[in-house]
């Protein structure tokens, strides 16, 4: 109560009306009101403009006012509390921005040293990069590998890169085009996989004909083709062995392709 009758005093021997008060410290007048009659106190900041702009030092101005010293208190604690946590919480994601710092540099070190040594090696292949990070290698008679991209990107956050996957296309069938002329696959095609769990996968694809669908993809004669259909598939483990055993005439007839060609593709891509 001490502190409102002071406010009180101040205000008035220094001539302003409480309107003028409430203006100085961006306050209303009913603020003031309170203030003087104890109902409410100012802030501690307002408090410390208040000593400061009337010469007034806070033991005079807080004099015997137990409430308001108590609430001083609390409030100056509290705040030494939360500057505590702040202080934790800088020092917290200061760490993750030094650890995530860390990792884009490792990362990028990582991808220069590491893509620069695989696409050394995929050109003494003959492979050509695409725009996509892509390797692909044309090895005539209509055979295709590809080494999809196989490095891993920013947030995979893992320094290794596990997708080494080699595909083979042997093109069997014509040119698909779409209503703009544009490549669009093949109507037929044999698919090779040299998979990471050790698997050698050989599947026949041809495109379906949908005479009465919408679909704007046709075949030279014309014919349109809605999707893939799965024709046959065979698989072996992917060892040298397993592979020198394939008996290329019974899969080659399985898969509706030319034996020399099959033979050609799974023996130079593994």
């Amino acid at each position: 109560m001490e502190l409102g009758k002071n406010i009180s005093k101040i205000r008035k021997d220094n001539n302003l009306t409480q309107d003028d008060f409430a203006e100085k410290y961006f306050v209303t007048r009913q603020t003031i009101s309170n203030w003087e009659i104890g109902k409410t106190y100012p802030d501690l900041e307002t408090i410390v403009k208040i000593s400061n702009d009337f010469n007034i030092s806070l033991d005079i101005l807080l004099k015997e006012d137990n409430k308001m010293v108590k609430e001083i208190d609390k409030g100056v604690k509290g705040a030494k509390k939360y500057k505590n946590i702040l202080k934790y919480i800088i020092v917290f994601f200061s760490l993750i921005l030094f650890i995530f710092l860390v990792y884009v540099l490792m990362f990028l070190n990582f991808k220069k040293t590491v893509i620069d040594k695989f696409d050394e090696k995929t050109l003494n292949y003959n492979f050509k990069k695409s725009n996509h990070q892509w390797y692909h290698l044309n090895n005539g008679n209509s055979i295709i590998y590809t080494i999809l991209n196989p490095f891993p990107n920013f947030f995979d956050f893992k320094l290794n890169y596990e997708n080494k996957l080699l595909d083979c296309t042997i093109i069997t069938g014509d040119e698909l085009k779409d209503s703009n002329g544009n490549g669009a696959g093949w109507s037929s095609s044999i698919q090779i996989h040299w998979t990471n769990d050790g698997r050698l996968s050989m599947q026949s694809f041809a495109c379906e004909n949908w005479k009465n669908s919408s679909t704007t993809v046709k075949d030279s004669k014309g014919n349109r083709c809605g999707y893939y259909g799965l024709k046959a598939t065979y698989e072996i483990d992917n060892d040298s062995k397993a592979i020198e055993n394939i008996n290329f005439d019974e899969v080659s007839k399985k898969l509706n392709v030319d034996k020399d060609i099959l033979t050609k593709a799974v023996i130079e891509g593994t």
